[in-house]
């Protein structure tokens, strides 16, 4: 899959260099080109183009060892199916993976919820220790020995290749991954009662009146906000507490989307629960030592409802996005 990637984005890069080829024969000078001669719509497209590159180039991490798709793989929703991901030199991550999906609507980013931008999102896998292990300073220098990153940077930009071209691209990648197209957003706008089975749109109605949705709001199934729940047991992660210094932060995390969740696994900030349903019970009857007490009386009732929303759940799968990825 790795080699089928790297193929691809090739040929992504490939169309870059063709593209301002075909915009500079016929001229005297190729620095009578500039980006002014491009579309709205062209740059946007070669710039997230540009993006996806750096997304898939190794060269990002200090050693050369992974990059940004090693710990957001397509296939799993751009997430890694670990409960932490793996750094350079093998260092284990601080927290779960979250998916990169619809983050283009996205208010906040990261489990403190305390980041607003992708741009600003982007520098903290490739700076942490335990990730990237990349100092900005010594990506750019790495990068500008790249004579293909650095004509695309002033193509594209008008600048040298720096942290603002870097962080940029990246974010212009990442807002072109857009999954909006699941069984239950068909259903939800046509109001087709036939586009789910009866267990899923029992399970819809359940999970509205539980009020589920005060959290996960549609349309990604999250507010972006970072919350204390029920089962907000915690060791050594103090949730957003660790940025805002306020102890009603106390173990409070952002609410992260349901869209794509059967693919998104394992779950919670640190990745220490692998069963769906096992999920939803720790949210309606969990306890602060990660204990599930679901009350004896109405027991089956209680269970056929952690059920239904779980069928539900599946509803919100959406890969329609990796046909962009073969």
């Amino acid at each position: 899959m790795q080699r089928t990637l790297n193929k691809y984005c090739f040929f992504i890069f490939a169309s870059i260099v063709i593209f301002v080829f075909l915009r500079c024969s016929g001229s005297a000078s190729c620095d009578s080109c500039s980006i002014k001669e491009l579309t709205q719509e062209e740059k946007q497209e070669l710039q997230a183009a540009l993006g996806r590159n750096f997304f898939f180039d190794k060269r990002f991490s200090k050693d050369n060892s992974i990059s940004c798709s090693s710990c957001h793989v397509p296939e799993k929703a751009f997430t890694d199916g670990k409960s932490l991901s793996l750094g350079v030199g093998e260092r284990v991550g601080f927290r779960n993976a979250p998916t990169l999906l619809n983050v283009r609507d996205a208010s906040t980013f990261m489990f403190d919820a305390e980041i607003t931008s992708l741009e600003q999102q982007a520098i903290v896998p490739i700076q942490d220790h335990a990730e990237m292990d990349m100092r900005m300073g010594d990506l750019v220098e790495k990068l500008n020995k790249d004579v293909h990153y650095v004509d695309a940077a002033f193509r594209l930009y008008g600048q040298p290749l720096d942290a603002y071209v870097i962080t940029r691209a990246l974010a212009a990648f990442e807002q072109t991954l857009i999954s909006v197209d699941s069984r239950f957003d068909q259903f939800y706008a046509s109001q087709d009662s036939s586009v789910l089975n009866a267990n899923e749109l029992a399970g819809w109605e359940v999970f509205k009146k539980l009020d589920c949705i005060s959290c996960h709001q549609l349309p990604h199934f999250t507010d972006y906000k970072a919350h204390t729940t029920q089962m907000s047991f915690y060791e050594n992660d103090l949730g957003r507490f660790r940025v805002s210094g306020q102890s009603k932060d106390v173990g409070a995390f952002r609410t992260p989307s349901l869209r794509n969740i059967e693919l998104t696994a394992p779950y919670k900030h640190d990745g220490s629960e692998f069963d769906l349903t096992r999920l939803v019970s720790l949210h309606r009857f969990g306890n602060k030592d990660g204990t599930i007490a679901i009350p004896k009386v109405d027991y089956e009732r209680l269970q056929n409802e952690t059920e239904l929303i779980v069928s539900f759940l599946g509803s919100l799968t959406d890969t329609s996005y990796l046909t962009a990825f073969p």
